[in-house]
């Protein structure tokens, strides 16, 4: 249902790249494929939260991308019949 980005890759990527245009270009790839699939969960009705508190899919996007080793890690919660229920973002 939902496309896994492999953020780890291409944050590896943007770090070799030798220019300012290229990490620029792939800091945005990198915020584009976050903010998407977290629009697709939102969008499906799962619950999304950084620290306790609800919060849109462009501010985690942000918040992650802020400061890549600040570690901001998701845990994916499921209800009691299996079904992805809430997404909580934790600064660890």
């Amino acid at each position: 249902m939902f496309e896994a980005v492999n953020l780890e890759n291409i944050v590896l990527k943007m770090h070799k790249s030798r220019s300012m245009g290229e990490k620029a270009s792939i800091h945005h790839r990198i915020f584009e494929s976050l903010f998407d699939a977290l629009c697709a969960y939102h969008e499906a009705g799962v619950c999304i939260v950084v620290s306790g508190k609800p919060a849109s899919p462009r501010l985690i996007a942000n918040l992650c991308l802020e400061d890549p080793g600040s570690g901001y890690m998701p845990d994916f919660v499921l209800s009691s019949d299996g079904t992805l229920d809430e997404i909580r973002f934790d600064l660890i």
